[in-house]
């Protein structure tokens, strides 16, 4: 069975991390290199590094580029999908964000995800409910 393309690109550049091709705190190549690269579409690539990024391993900075963030460092955050939710409960779903607020981290959040105080992170709380 042949892998999404997002797949291979995802496993390819944690590969590349994991190696030291990519080394902490290095910025990895932009979109449209990574677009030619690997012959897929600016969204094949954007999914497979959303995926890196929630998994602890890159950093997106807007007007920076993606850095490889330090994921030698503590434990990766479990994150769980909309998918994967619905997969484990057959019923309707239905998501209600309750807080969505633009703020800077305090010291302690800022040094788990290796970012600077000044960062900008968002501060997202919601609930989900099934039928």
């Amino acid at each position: 069975k042949k892998q999404p393309k997002y797949l291979v690109i995802y496993e390819d550049v944690k590969e590349k991390i994991l190696s030291g091709h990519y080394p902490i705190n290095s910025r990895i190549a932009d979109g449209n290199a990574l677009v030619q690269e690997y012959d897929a579409s600016l969204m094949t690539v954007k999914k497979a590094l959303d995926i890196l990024v929630s998994e602890g391993f890159l950093i997106r900075r807007r007007g920076y580029g993606t850095i490889v963030k330090d994921w030698t460092k503590g434990k990766k955050a479990h994150l769980y999908a909309v998918e994967g939710s619905s997969k484990r409960h057959s019923g309707q779903m239905e998501s209600k964000v309750l807080t969505f607020e633009v703020e800077h981290p305090n010291a302690d959040i800022a040094h788990k995800l290796s970012i600077d105080v000044e960062d900008f992170i968002y501060r997202i709380e919601r609930v989900r409910y099934v039928k």
